[in-house]
């Protein structure tokens, strides 16, 4: 299922205790979201274990991008481990907000492997808390900015 990827140019870069690959797609896909969702989508089926978080910049986009992707992969059926697909952005109930705490889904069968929780979040991840289990980061690299007139 992994041959299908975009061309991928992949840099290591050395960060405090992790390797961080950087992962630019070529060509550019037109559709933000629809690039997020098979960034994810190939991260959760080609890469080992391990929690995604990815920024997206409004509440709208992460609860679109939320429903797809639990969406496509649940038409991948059962062969695939268990996903969790998390909101989070500050106006999000804080019960909601604390699910992104729980632990992923255990494995579907015994020996298999483990479920990964996939958080779609505002910047409120970038800087203010830590998210344990956190190893694969998607960040398109945008921003809100308000402008004054």
């Amino acid at each position: 299922m992994c041959d299908g990827r975009p061309k991928l140019n992949e840099d290591s870069l050395e960060a405090a205790l992790r390797t961080v690959v950087q992962i630019h797609l070529w060509p550019l896909m037109t559709s933000l979201i629809a690039s997020l969702i098979r960034t994810v989508v190939q991260i959760h089926l080609c890469e080992g274990e391990g929690d995604i978080l990815i920024f997206l910049t409004g509440e709208q986009e992460i609860e679109d991008a939320c429903k797809k992707t639990k969406s496509e992969i649940e038409a991948l059926g059962d062969q695939v481990p268990d996903v969790v697909v998390l909101p989070l952005y500050s106006t999000l109930p804080m019960d909601r907000q604390r699910a992104i705490f729980d632990p992923p889904p255990p494995p579907r069968k015994p020996g298999g492997p483990p479920g990964r929780k996939i958080i779609f979040s505002t910047n409120i991840a970038e800087t203010s808390l830590t998210i344990d289990g956190i190893v694969y980061v998607v960040d398109p690299g945008f921003a809100k900015q308000k402008v004054r007139a």
